[in-house]
């Protein structure tokens, strides 16, 4: 059995912007009587509920704020980690990298696309083959 370890590499931390990924997600409560809006992507239906909140409840006008970013960690370049991209999304034009899940569309009218499994770009490129 061989064992490596890896002294030092380099690393970068970034919003995680793979397909499929959440964007941020918004939430408040009142301080009041603790009730809240609920988590959401879009940062409006909760200011909107806090609004309203108040609007019933006229002495309830604080409010804690809570958002939640979602981040990666990935091996930067140079990293014996880091993966090359194998090949481009045909609707995407992103990397596929080794172990993403993603299919293949062969025909004989076009040349072979590879497409995520669950591209952000949609099915753009079955309209084009």
């Amino acid at each position: 059995m061989i064992r490596s370890v890896i002294k030092r590499a380099d690393w970068t931390l970034s919003v995680d912007q793979t397909p499929g990924a959440s964007g941020p997600i918004f939430e408040l409560e009142c301080t009041s009587c603790d009730e809240g809006s609920g988590p959401s992507e879009d940062r409006a239906t909760p200011e909107m509920w806090a609004l309203r909140h108040t609007g019933r409840h006229p002495g309830h006008r604080g409010y804690r704020a809570q958002a939640t970013a979602f981040f990666r960690v990935d091996p930067a370049p140079g990293n014996p980690l880091h993966e090359a991209p194998v090949m481009t999304c045909a609707s995407c034009q992103q990397p596929i990298l080794q172990g993403q899940d993603y299919e293949v569309r062969d025909d004989l009218s076009a040349p072979t696309q590879h497409l995520h499994k669950s591209c952000p770009a949609g099915d753009k490129a079955a309209d084009h083959p």
